[in-house]
């Protein structure tokens, strides 16, 4: 991390950020191998994903790749339009829908 650092952050208010996340799409996702789930869920599969502690709500969407490490979700709403969503697979149940 010392390496890469730690970028150029800018405030924003909680609009700003929802506007930005509404008009910019996803990038695709080359840094993990994108049907390594130990599952078999595969991309494009509707799935959610749950909190294993006391906060169990879930999200839902498509996956788009999940490995031994990560889960990533492809997430639409209003106001964020399309997102994909970074978990940790440590703490967090993954499910098909």
């Amino acid at each position: 991390m010392a390496h890469l650092g730690h970028g150029k952050p800018t405030e924003m208010t909680a609009e700003a950020a929802l506007a930005a996340a509404k008009v910019a799409k996803p990038m695709a996702v080359t840094h993990i191998k994108r049907d390594d789930d130990a599952m078999g869920l595969k991309p494009g599969n509707p799935v959610t994903v749950t909190p294993d502690d006391n906060a169990k709500v879930p999200v839902k969407g498509t996956l788009v790749a999940a490995d031994a490490n990560k889960i990533i979700l492809h997430h639409a709403n209003p106001q964020t339009g399309d997102i994909h969503v970074h978990f940790p697979r440590a703490g967090f149940e993954l499910e098909a829908a």
